[in-house]
């Protein structure tokens, strides 16, 4: 037992963290945010300075008739810690935006989900099973990623906004089907095409050439449009680079 306690004493724990930051290092001196998150933020000095961690490119939320908007619901329907509308049910602004939405794109119905992470990884796998064929970007986002898992289909990856490169996918894949004709019409071929802009880089998907393509007129497009619906009004044609 001596000998036991004499090994406690003197064993020295290795440090969580083997080699800790100064103490100015930004990450241990998080700046607060004082006041409404707009264009502009206070961040306890008085000073406005822009802010660039925003997805709010076009600041809407500032805009007066909006902030009106948004203090009516809050007195109609009230505040949570959480709104999703998997908790808190169907409510009847949001058959009334699906309406719009579904009025406005010239569709029957339209689908409102609370969170675009949910939509694309969702949507994906609805509409491609075992079996099927998905092409998709090397690059695709995460949320994307996750629904190509969870389809369990046939995943071919195509160099980065490569158009050439996935039209010659396509040819392979058709020549494959001529020689398998029972299984051809089984397939759905499902393209999972990234947004118009690239949340990470500055570059923007070939998205107008992939339309122009007579292999894509063949599968069904799957679009992810969350940086690029964001920049550009909302449209029934998403924006283009060149209108950015």
């Amino acid at each position: 037992m001596q000998e036991e306690e004499d090994l406690i004493a003197e064993w020295i724990p290795e440090p969580l963290v083997p080699n800790p930051p100064e103490a100015d290092h930004p990450s241990l001196n998080t700046r607060t945010v004082y006041g409404k998150v707009g264009r502009y933020i206070d961040l306890g000095t008085g000073e406005k300075v822009l802010n660039l961690g925003t997805h709010s490119y076009l600041n809407l939320g500032e805009r007066p008739e909006v902030e009106e908007a948004a203090l009516q619901c809050l007195h109609k329907y009230g505040v949570g810690s959480c709104g999703p509308r998997g908790f808190y049910g169907t409510t009847q602004v949001h058959l009334e935006l699906e309406d719009r939405l579904a009025a406005f794109f010239n569709c029957e119905m339209a689908v409102l989900y609370s969170y675009g992470f949910s939509t694309i990884a969702s949507a994906i796998p609805a509409y491609s099973k075992s079996g099927d064929i998905i092409y998709a970007d090397e690059m695709v986002s995460f949320p994307i990623q996750r629904g190509l898992q969870a389809s369990r289909s046939r995943i071919v990856f195509f160099r980065h906004n490569d158009v050439e490169h996935l039209e010659e996918l396509l040819k392979e894949q058709a020549v494959l089907d001529k020689k398998d004709s029972l299984t051809e019409n089984k397939k759905a071929k499902v393209l999972a095409s990234p947004d118009k802009l690239w949340g990470m880089e500055k570059e923007g998907s070939p998205s107008s050439r992939l339309d122009q393509r007579e292999e894509m007129t063949k599968i069904l497009k799957d679009m992810q449009e969350s940086i690029a619906s964001l920049v550009g009004v909302l449209s029934r044609d998403p924006p283009r680079r060149k209108d950015v």
